[in-house]
C-alpha cells in the first residue's frame, strides 16, 4: 500500500518566487505610520525574520485607519501567512 506524504512546510526559495496578489503600497501610504509599519513588516518577511514581521504586521493593524479595509484584510492575511510560515499553528 502507498503511503502519502503530507510536507506542510513550502521551501523559502519556491515561496519567493511567487508574484504577490496584492498592490504594492504607494508612495502616499509609504509615509503613513500603518505604511511604515507594513512595509518593515514586508521586507522581514522576505528575510523570514517572522517573529519581527508579525510584530510589524500587527503595528500596521492597529496603526491603519478603519475606512481601509482592503489593506487592512491584507495585512491581517500576511499576520496569518508569518504564522504559518514560521509553523505557529496554536
Amino acid at each position: 500500500m502507498i503511503e502519502p506524504k503530507i510536507v506542510k512546510t513550502v521551501p523559502k526559495n519556491k515561496i519567493k518566487q511567487l508574484p504577490s496578489s496584492f498592490q504594492a503600497l504607494s508612495e502616499i501610504e509609504k509615509k503613513e505610520e500603518w505604511g511604515k509599519e507594513y512595509f518593515i513588516g514586508q521586507k522581514l518577511a522576505q528575510k523570514f525574520d517572522l517573529y519581527r514581521a508579525v510584530t510589524a504586521f500587527k503595528r500596521a493593524e492597529i496603526l491603519i485607519p478603519g475606512f481601509l479595509k482592503s489593506r487592512l484584510h491584507e495585512i491581517q492575511y500576511f499576520i496569518v501567512l508569518s504564522y504559518f510560515l514560521g509553523e505557529k499553528y496554536d
